[in-house]
């Protein structure tokens, strides 16, 4: 890995691409807006380059974070496949509460549960999910710190909504804290960067 790549920090890349996309210094941001601008982070600089492209448009449809969101910031469907994404902005230095993590494990209750109301736009790209056979990448993104016991309850495993008794097995949970952040902002930029190139002296002969 080129040695610029190595020194990349994720939040410093993201409180740049903040500004660039709210127009406004970052100070100035309120947490909602830090955490809705992280989820695009998130998807536009990480997740593009190292699993699979979510283009713009379908981005902007996959936004759901807004009142009555159930816990999630982005959900998208592509060829059977959904992403739910939950992000938390943090400041430096700041422990990840469990209970926030606990809470966004019990997601596919909620989503499911026709007693709790969804947004608009949480609607929409729920009418798309066939939760009996469509497989599932769920994702937890935070700038705080994922320890201790926020870490354990990272590593239990999920709740889910009794009919669907397979659903585990279609399903997979990433939880990133920042210094995983750092290491896969890192990875993605190394694969834009492409291999190192060779140089060679190349010498007349004859």
């Amino acid at each position: 890995m080129v040695q610029g790549v190595k020194k990349l920090k994720a939040r410093d890349e993201f409180v740049a691409f903040a500004e660039e996309l709210l127009q406004t210094k970052f100070g100035k941001q309120n947490s909602v807006q830090q955490s809705h601008a992280l989820a695009q982070f998130y998807i536009k600089q990480i997740h593009n380059k190292l699993r699979g492209e979510i283009s713009d448009d379908d981005l902007q449809l996959a936004l759901v974070d807004a009142p009555s969101d159930l816990g999630c910031d982005v959900v998208h469907r592509d060829d059977n496949h959904v992403i739910i994404l939950q992000a938390k902005y943090r400041s430096e230095g700041v422990q990840e509460n469990p209970e926030t993590i606990s809470h966004f494990q019990s997601i596919v209750k909620r989503l499911t549960d026709p007693s709790l109301k969804a947004n608009e736009r949480l609607l929409d790209q729920l009418n798309f999910i066939d939760w009996k056979h469509d497989s599932f990448s769920f994702g937890f993104v935070t700038f705080g710190r994922i320890e201790n016991q926020a870490r354990g309850i990272s590593q239990q495993s999920a709740v889910y909504p009794v009919e669907f008794r397979d659903i585990d097995e279609r399903s997979e949970w990433t939880f990133l804290d920042e210094q995983a952040l750092n290491e896969e902002l890192r990875s993605a930029f190394a694969i834009d960067a492409g291999p190192l190139e060779k140089r060679y002296a190349l010498y007349p002969v004859g």
